[in-house]
């Protein structure tokens, strides 16, 4: 019978300075990893992927230049040039980013972007300072400076909660909706993308201008 934790102190021994590795860190619910050079810190205990790494687990892939974790653990991190795909085609990139397996959740932080595509091909964009990724329940959460754009409709606010299936959106925050010249503003608005409906809470205020009149014929 191997001892416990005899995977994780085999691989603190090596640091390997180029090359592709391959390495699944876990038996269960797998993560693996591929990356042109990996090192381990023997005090620590932490383990970091450089170059190109590529992180698949079950069907989701996370791509960066620098990975890192320490075996057993539930968290990796990533950083620079992040880029997050889910199994349904969604995808999200940022500065940084921690990804929970246990839950498949990713946080993204710095320049965090989500590009979803719903069931009629039209695709949603969301930018925010931090993008939360709920991957099992089809959620994102996007909050500080969020701008969301979808066909004619643009969206800003302090935050944003996405869901994927039923393609709407709750905005909170100081919502501002623009459609082409019409403008929304409120406390609470809900968007339901396929059905073309806003629904507001309260506070609202509404601008509307009146096109294709009569008098504009003329």
């Amino acid at each position: 019978m191997r001892p416990a934790g005899l995977f994780s102190i085999a691989l603190l021994i090596f640091a390997v300075p180029a090359g592709s590795q391959e390495i699944s860190v876990s038996d269960k619910n797998p993560i693996t990893i591929t990356s042109d050079s990996w090192s381990a810190d023997n005090k620590t205990q932490i383990m970091t992927y450089s170059g190109n790494v590529l992180v698949t687990h079950q069907e989701d892939t996370l791509r960066a230049q620098k990975v890192s974790l320490k075996p057993g653990d539930d968290v990796l991190s990533a950083e620079k040039d992040v880029r997050f795909v889910e199994k349904n085609g969604s995808t999200v990139t940022g500065e940084r980013a921690k990804y929970i397996k246990s839950k498949r959740e990713l946080e993204v932080t710095g320049n965090a972007s989500l590009e979803t595509v719903g069931t009629e091909r039209i695709t949603t964009r969301v930018h925010s300072d931090t993008m939360r990724l709920q991957n099992g329940a089809g959620m994102a959460s996007a909050a500080g400076n969020v701008k969301v754009e979808r066909e004619d409709i643009t969206v800003r606010c302090g935050k944003a909660d996405l869901y994927q299936a039923e393609e709407k959106v709750i905005l909170e925050g100081a919502p501002f909706v623009k459609k082409q010249d019409d403008e929304f503003h409120g406390d609470i608005f809900t968007i339901y993308f396929k059905k073309r409906l806003l629904i507001a809470d309260s506070g609202v205020r509404a601008r509307f201008f009146v096109k294709n009149t009569e008098a504009e014929k003329k």
